[in-house]
């Protein structure tokens, strides 16, 4: 490769607008958008044009149009979840970088068999897991780090919507096409719980639905169970809970609660980029009250909305830390 990397992106909604432009944008020594698949996209009408304002983008019909493309380095695939294994084996098989919105794939052995041949061509495969880059995730881990808690009992991370009503004509409210929360939010969660734990001993869930369409589990509880011999809990068991519910009522929805031996941290609301980006047109511009991305100042959350540490002291009392 030399310059900038080619990328090319399966889809023209919500992930290329906020997800995946914004970022290839403002890197752009790093990656160039060079195409992007839109199957209802004609010569004179294309969303992703209108929405990058990049006149020569090059937009598509089909993915053989993206895989017999010499000039594409990367594909980026954020197309409903049963795409993803047969849209990221032809890529690969073509000879492209593949990087895939969350759930990689929805089945393990899917999933093994794009790693393989991935190893076979000596290309990159990776899932998007943009979270780890949260604000909130990063505390939390700096937390566990400094040891700020002491050795750990118990670890909380929920991701909940009050949303009553199913979204329709969308294909992430699609019964039977594997679009469920455990694949969704649910990817995130047990994403960050492996990078601070690692594997647990054991797991226990419920997979659930509390609104219409019947067959689409909206909601989500998994408990992953962790021995005392934890570097992070020992000698305490550890606990780790993530759990995601479409119908949570509150005005402050709970994003993490961490407990230790040493003190408690609790977190409400989510990470601020993801509703950044969704206000900027960047056909037009930033707003004005949006910080550029890379830019210091850049995904900070706003006076108040910060977690609270709560540290045990040397004589029982408690002191409060914001």
């Amino acid at each position: 490769m030399s310059g900038p990397i080619k990328c090319s992106i399966l889809g023209a909604g919500l992930s290329l607008q906020a997800f995946h432009y914004p970022f290839i944008a403002t890197y752009p020594d790093l990656f160039t958008l060079h195409s992007v698949l839109e199957r209802s996209a004609t010569a004179s009408k294309s969303s992703a044009r209108d929405f990058t304002g990049l006149e020569g983008l090059k937009v598509v019909n089909t993915l053989e149009e993206v895989t017999g493309d010499d000039e594409v380095e990367l594909v980026v695939i954020s197309t409903p979840n049963l795409s993803h294994f047969e849209y990221a084996k032809k890529c690969l098989s073509a000879g492209k970088h593949v990087l895939i919105e969350k759930p990689l794939t929805p089945t393990y052995a899917e999933a093994i068999e794009l790693i393989d041949l991935a190893k076979e061509k000596n290309l990159i495969l990776a899932p998007f897991q943009n979270r780890r880059w949260d604000a909130d995730f990063l505390a939390a881990k700096g937390l566990l780090k400094e040891e700020k808690l002491g050795q750990l009992l118990e670890f909380v991370s929920r991701f909940d919507r009050f949303r009553p009503q199913a979204v329709p004509n969308t294909w992430k409210e699609a019964p039977g096409q594997l679009n469920d929360a455990i694949y969704n939010l649910g990817s995130h969660l047990i994403d960050q719980a492996l990078v601070l734990f690692g594997k647990p001993e054991k797991v226990g869930g419920w997979c659930y639905n509390l609104r219409a369409p019947e067959g689409l589990d909206d909601s989500f509880l998994l408990h992953l169970y962790y021995p005392r011999s934890h570097p992070l809990s020992k000698p305490y068991p550890l606990l780790v809970t993530l759990q995601a519910s479409i119908i949570n009522p509150g005005s402050k929805q709970l994003r993490y609660q961490i407990k230790g031996n040493k003190g408690l941290y609790t977190k409400y609301g989510l990470d601020v980029q993801e509703a950044t980006l969704r206000k900027v047109d960047w056909n037009t511009g930033l707003p004005e009250d949006v910080t550029p991305v890379g830019k210091d100042g850049w995904g900070v959350e706003a006076d108040g909305a910060e977690g609270e540490l709560e540290l045990v002291k040397e004589d029982g009392s408690w002191e409060t830390v914001k």
